[in-house]
């Protein structure tokens, strides 16, 4: 990222100069930069547990720091490069090209080169600065749409039918929070919205499905006071994110056990709704946080390994409900009628429903996916770790269960 940024200064400065653009232009190139940098660099060092929720940096900087160095620095650089590349093959191709015509005079060529380098030159010059000031104003822009965008989330109201819900449990209605972030881009007051939210859907229950926090413990009491305001008919439950587990999984565990907020950490629960058992059941996210190849094959593996042991405990008799930070659990989930995932916030960057980042790292990223008689819900979430939505909007899934057992009597004809 470093080289990266100081590159992109040093072609820009010589494509300015070119166009001899002034110095003071020139100068805020390198200010922009360094800012970059800096601004980088202390995000990096201060992971020491201060709390993201107080750093003294401004959100709409923090914001900038990201979209530069997450979004528009490799955009930037990817462009260089497959410019580059084309340009010395074409290079090439005109090169063994003029070596097999012998019939084009060096005068003529030379001829040809003065009349069209004025047009090639402004048009290559224009060409240049645009692509060359393109990443700045990618991150002069999004910013302060973030800022707008951050405090916005929606309730999203979904049904589903399951076969294998009771009659008894027609209509139970679950409140499904994940991915909040507490930390540098979810803060303040949006988290005494999400629980005055949360409370008016007067749910049976409320079911977090990972990433309280977004790296730092020190932000956890926010996130457990978050939790605590939350009221459900029923209880709350909840399971670890990857998220939650970065800085120190096992002090996580120990502060949210002991402030009894539900937390089901290859653990099962059972509460009694009208007469009929519903069993909610946590997964733990199962390895390390950061690694690298957590969406791949080795996070397939883990799963169904995952899946058997806490499908051990499951009681036949009730109706059962999974909670997997991840959604690639739902493939081995065959014992649970419904799954709730989150982790995807939606795909995040989405240029339409199929196209975006969903699709490209997950199998399931977003709403409601039903096989063989049992259902899985992803939430986009409601918090942020990156400062910035396309086509995923934040949200609170206020969900509605229906049973298939309970069809409506056909209507009899009337006798002749």
């Amino acid at each position: 990222m470093l080289l990266g940024s100081v590159t992109w200064a040093g072609s820009t400065i010589s494509t300015l100069r070119k166009i001899q653009a002034s110095r003071r232009i020139q100068a805020a190139v390198w200010l922009f930069t360094f800012a970059q940098i800096g601004g980088l660099a202390y995000i990096t060092l201060m992971r020491s547990g201060q709390p993201e929720t107080g750093l003294p940096i401004p959100r709409p900087f923090l914001a900038a720091i990201f979209f530069w160095h997450v979004l528009a620095l490799p955009i930037f650089l990817t462009s260089r490069i497959t410019t580059s590349v084309i340009t010395y093959a074409a290079k090439v191709t005109r090169f063994f090209l003029r070596r097999s015509d012998r019939n084009v005079s060096d005068d003529s060529t030379e001829c040809s080169d003065i009349t069209q380098q004025p047009d090639g030159v402004s048009r290559r010059l224009f060409l240049g600065l645009a692509a060359q000031s393109s990443p700045a104003l990618i991150t002069i822009v999004s910013t302060p749409i973030s800022q707008w965008q951050l405090e916005q989330f929606r309730v999203r109201r979904l049904s589903m039918v399951l076969p294998q819900l009771p009659a008894e449990l027609d209509g139970l209605t679950v409140a499904h929070v994940s991915d909040t972030h507490v930390g540098r881009f979810t803060r303040g007051a949006i988290l005494e919205r999400i629980v005055e939210t949360t409370n008016a859907l007067d749910a049976d229950f409320v079911l977090f499905t990972g990433d309280l926090i977004n790296f730092s413990l020190g932000d956890l009491p926010i996130g457990i006071e978050l939790l605590k305001g939350i009221r459900a008919r029923h209880g709350m439950f909840a399971c670890e994110g990857n998220h939650d587990l970065m800085q120190n999984g096992d002090l996580f565990r120990n502060h949210m056990n002991g402030a009894s907020l539900g937390l089901l950490t290859n653990e099962a629960a059972s509460v009694l709704v009208h007469g009929h058992r519903v069993q909610i059941m946590g997964l733990p996210w199962g390895e390390a946080p950061m690694a690298r190849n957590s969406a791949g094959n080795r996070r397939d593996s883990l799963h169904k390994s995952l899946v058997t042991k806490i499908s051990a405990k499951s009681d036949p008799d009730a109706f059962r409900i999974l909670l997997a930070h991840h959604p690639h659990v739902f493939d081995n989930a065959h014992d649970f009628p419904l799954t709730l995932s989150g982790h995807t916030h939606g795909g995040q960057l989405m240029l339409s429903q199929n196209i975006g980042g969903g699709p490209s790292f997950y199998r399931y990223w977003s709403g409601i996916y039903q096989q063989e008689g049992r259902a899985l819900c992803v939430s986009n979430g409601v918090g942020n770790w990156f400062p910035i939505r396309v086509g995923a909007p934040a949200e609170i899934v206020h969900l509605t269960l229906k049973s298939a057992a309970l069809k409506a009597e056909p209507t009899k004809r009337p006798s002749a």
